[in-house]
């Protein structure tokens, strides 16, 4: 008889039941390979990473449309008659500019406006230019007589004078007028407004002259037959008329003054009375003479020529 399975076979034969039962279950009988199951698993969503670095700057192109701004028009103001300064401050209150473009000579309303362009009351362009005249002092080159007629009682006269613009030799001349009481004759009146010398105007506009207010250095002229006769006092000495340049502008001024008049052929000039005295004092004496329209014209020739 055989032997009876001990409790170990039994233990055995278990185990390898249930390792078949477990290999049944995953399906790998009868050498039958069967897929492993998988697990399907959700898409992956790719997501952008927060920039490590500021954005790089986008330059975007515009195009600008341009719009006309309407230009400002004023009203320009009348300048006529204001000094300069105050002319050009009263068109810069509107919005305007100022520009000299000619100038007046003038002697009484120096550095005002005498003329405007555009007119007072048209119409300008803010910031748009005024051009204006100006009176300016004139000098004695551009000097024109402006004298009135003498009243009632009264002579007009001549002066000459001469323009300190003028150089070299005493050729030239400047006519002034003079409006004097007729009590004299007009030889006497025109020596006495010579020696009487140019006024503040005329000085200011550079005529010159040795003499200055000395019309009461005349004593008495006398008139007879083309001969003239001076007699003068010592307020006739004046400073620098005796050397050798001054005295030859000296005795020029008193023969430009004098021989205006075509009836003198001759003069003769005395200090109190005694002849000789004043060519000594311009060192051109003692001898008492007399000075003649002749040598008059042959000097100025003389000086023409030498001043070209």
């Amino acid at each position: 008889m055989g032997d009876a399975p001990n409790g170990r076979s039994r233990r055995l034969v278990m185990t390898l039941f249930a390792v078949m039962a477990l290999i049944a279950s995953c399906g790998w009988l009868d050498g039958d390979e069967v897929a492993a199951p998988t697990t399907t698993m959700p898409p992956v969503v790719a997501t952008s990473a927060p920039p490590t670095e500021p954005p790089s700057t986008v330059t975007t192109t515009s195009t600008s449309t341009t719009t006309a701004v309407p230009v400002a028009m004023v009203q320009v103001p009348d300048v006529v008659g204001l000094l300069e300064t105050d002319a050009r401050a009263a068109l810069a209150e509107v919005g305007l500019e100022m520009t000299v473009t000619d100038t007046y000579f003038s002697r009484s309303d120096i550095g005002k406006v005498r003329s405007q362009w555009p007119e007072p009351g048209s119409g300008a362009r803010t910031g748009s230019e005024i051009m204006v005249g100006v009176a300016v002092f004139p000098g004695c080159a551009e000097w024109e007589e402006d004298t009135p007629a003498p009243s009632t009682g009264e002579i007009q006269v001549t002066v000459l004078f001469i323009c300190a613009a003028d150089s070299g030799f005493p050729d030239h001349w400047t006519t002034l007028t003079r409006n004097a009481p007729a009590a004299d004759s007009e030889i006497e009146v025109a020596l006495r407004s010579l020696l009487d010398g140019p006024n503040a105007v005329e000085q200011a506009a550079g005529f010159g002259s040795f003499f200055s207010g000395d019309g009461d250095a005349l004593n008495w002229v006398t008139f007879d037959g083309g001969r003239l006769i001076v007699d003068f006092n010592d307020g006739i000495l004046v400073n620098n008329a005796s050397t050798s340049n001054g005295s030859i502008f000296f005795m020029a001024e008193l023969r430009a003054n004098l021989f205006q008049f075509e009836n003198i052929v001759t003069i003769q000039f005395q200090i109190d009375s005694r002849c000789g005295a004043l060519d000594e004092f311009i060192q051109m004496g003692p001898d008492c003479r007399d000075w003649t329209r002749t040598e008059w014209n042959r000097d100025l020739a003389d000086w023409k020529a030498a001043n070209g």
